[in-house]
């Protein structure tokens, strides 16, 4: 099976940069999944050669939130130019807002394309230089007024809060989602020993640029380990997914697997067989005739979508039938994966 070529972390450039301090720029028009991983990588490598990997989940929190919402912003300008709305309208940014992440997440494949037809870049800026690890996050549009106001309301609403509860206990505005990422991030410095001064979030007439200033003598990590004993204490154990589902699972992970190999061990499973099949003749393909094969389906759907399919389906599996309990979990699921 063929994979997309991964993009290789040159580590003796990271470390001239370093000894030199010289900044280290990454740029993407879309941050697509590969970038992301890229960049976790880069930030590993960084933090290693300055003895710092205690850091680094802190700090890949940190940059994921800064350049999702950065995305985000991007994507934003051009929903609205497409709509014909001003942002810095009152009314017209209500308009928008409402119905802005439904319509943008149902076709994001669409916005991204449009945001790099207009250049609309996400820049990542890493560079150490007298003890001090400088991280910006830049993308070519101005923040509004009413943006900025929401921004800095969130990081003055932070100052109160020490722990992620006391954030999740009080009413947040979710109009946008990205309020209570923000407050985690000035929760992850303070975790590292910082405050919020350390972070900052300004905007030019070009550019908004988001700020992280580290000062290596100041930082220390607190220990959380507390909280993943906590869940390893409570989990005894976990079901594992029926064995047709580890053998599906298997085949795609092996390198030297055909297509006919996963489609052939699909086909052993019934229910999943037709799972495949709704899903192929969706509305989602437009497809402009029935497809039948369990090998057209598999090549159509591809490997990313099988596995999603693999762990929907084995998942129903495990929980059984559709009980009142079941649908409690869900419905705690679908919560905890629009606030993650």
């Amino acid at each position: 099976m063929s994979t997309a070529k991964e993009l290789v972390v040159d580590e003796g450039k990271i470390r001239k940069a370093i000894q030199s301090g010289l900044p280290l720029t990454i740029t993407t028009f879309t941050l697509p999944r590969e970038i992301e991983v890229y960049i976790e990588q880069i930030l590993t490598t960084f933090l290693k050669q300055v003895t710092q990997e205690k850091l680094k989940d802190y700090i890949v929190y940190c940059v994921n939130e800064l350049t999702g919402n950065a995305k985000k912003a991007n994507t934003k300008r051009v929903f609205f130019i497409e709509r014909g709305l001003d942002l810095n309208s009152p009314e017209d940014y209500k308009l928008g807002m409402a119905n802005f992440k439904e319509t943008t997440l149902s076709n994001i494949a669409h916005y991204l394309k449009l945001q790099k037809d207009k250049g609309l870049y996400i820049k990542l800026i890493i560079q150490i230089k007298s003890n001090i690890i400088n991280i910006e996050v830049r993308n070519n549009v101005a923040v509004t007024k009413t943006e900025l106001i929401r921004i800095h309301d969130k990081l003055a609403r932070s100052r109160q809060f020490n722990s992620l509860e006391d954030a999740m206990a009080q009413v947040l505005d979710e109009s946008e989602g990205a309020g209570l990422g923000l407050v985690i991030l000035v929760l992850m410095l303070k975790k590292m020993g910082l405050d919020e001064d350390c972070f900052d979030i300004l905007s030019t007439e070009k550019e908004t640029v988001a700020k992280i200033m580290i000062p290596l003598d100041q930082a220390r990590v607190e220990n959380l380990s507390f909280l993943s004993s906590a869940i390893v204490d409570n989990v005894n154990s976990l079901p594992q997914f029926p064995e047709n589902i580890l053998m599906i699972q298997k085949l795609i992970n092996d390198p030297d697997s055909q297509m006919a190999d996963i489609a052939r061990q699909i086909s052993m499973d019934p229910a999943l067989t037709a799972d495949l099949l709704k899903i192929v003749n969706s509305a989602y393909y437009m497809l402009a005739k029935k497809v039948d094969s369990i090998s057209e389906a598999v090549k159509m759907v591809g490997i990313r979508g099988i596995k999603n399919l693999l762990y929907s389906y084995g998942t129903q599996k495990i929980l059984g039938d559709d009980t009142k309990e079941k649908k409690v979990l869900w419905e705690h699921c679908y919560k905890v994966a629009f606030y993650a």
